[in-house]
């Protein structure tokens, strides 16, 4: 699967129009912790607050935190996964559809 970035795309529409599965993070000035490669090959880790943007301490390399993150999808069902909501409210159908299935360790 290829990465595909938001400055690819000419309006966010066309960005949200997309086939591949996608997830876009809303930051609200929330704690942030990741773990970052830098193009230098820097392997460096991050907590803080408000990280829209980063700077690498070994290249001076400057990044823009994106909201875009890549959905894998899985050809099991996980332990606990969590149903994402549909237009703001929990589809408690799916619950009951799932309420019987194993989940996979």
């Amino acid at each position: 699967m290829t990465t595909t970035t938001r400055d690819e795309f000419p309006s966010l529409a066309q960005f949200n129009a997309r086939l591949e599965p996608y997830g876009w993070i809303q930051f609200k000035g929330s704690d942030l912790c990741m773990d970052v490669h830098c193009t230098c090959g820097a392997l460096l880790h991050l907590d803080a607050d408000f990280a829209y943007h980063v700077q690498c301490p070994h290249c001076l390399q400057y990044y823009e935190c994106s909201g875009f993150i890549d959905l894998i999808p899985l050809d099991f069902r996980p332990t606990n996964p969590i149903l994402l909501d549909r237009d703001g409210e929990r589809d408690e159908l799916i619950d009951e559809l799932n309420k019987d299935e194993e989940p996979t360790p």
